[in-house]
């Protein structure tokens, strides 16, 4: 239970990071990214626009939370439930944001197996993978990388003990939030004293 808690809060150090991170950049990307959401590999199996149930045919025994108001249904994945061997390969967890039973946002992290020795060395094989040049990349806090591209931003972790990526569609958490507005505002006007 303590891995758990301890994952999640570094999870929430992360997300929160991210958000902070590009007023404090110590080494600004060089270059746009012209990379398309819709032409990034799956990566772990996961694919931006998936289907809940396509993630569950590779993860079925994934912890999914019931759909809240506005159809968004948080998934977590734990390595120990992860059957197949190539998926679970350096895997710690991932976590990922379903609205509407499309897939809009998720994390990888992985465990300390692989010492990266430094952010750029653990950017390398994400550049690669994504087809996002390294210059692209904007390094920051010396534990951040980010790739913000056309219409999504990747974010490359290096704690001490675990790396992570996040990928996140601009305006994502916008998004969610206005959905968020609209339903309170439909249940102000529809309220009868």
């Amino acid at each position: 239970m303590k891995a758990i808690l301890k994952t999640c809060a570094c999870l929430t150090i992360l997300f929160s990071i991210t958000h902070l991170a590009p007023a404090q950049a110590s080494q600004e990307a060089q270059q746009p990214c012209t990379q398309k959401l819709t032409n990034l590999p799956a990566v772990r199996g996961l694919k931006h626009g998936m289907s809940l149930s396509e993630l569950l045919k590779i993860y079925p025994l994934a912890s999914v939370t019931k759909k809240d108001e506005i159809g968004l249904q948080t998934v977590r994945i734990n390595h120990l439930t992860v059957v197949d061997k190539e998926l679970k390969r350096n895997l710690k967890s991932i976590y990922g944001d379903f609205i509407d039973d499309k897939l809009q946002t998720f994390a990888i992290l992985y465990d300390d197996s692989i010492k990266w020795g430094s952010l750029s060395k653990f950017v390398e094989p994400l550049a690669e993978t994504f087809n996002i040049p390294t210059q692209v990349w904007s390094l920051e806090l010396n534990i951040l990388a980010m790739a913000k591209c056309s219409d999504f931003q990747l974010t490359a972790a290096l704690l001490p003990q675990e790396s992570a990526i996040i990928m996140q569609p601009k305006d994502y958490e916008k998004n969610r939030d206005q959905l968020r507005k609209d339903i309170e505002e439909k249940k102000r006007k529809s309220f009868k004293p």
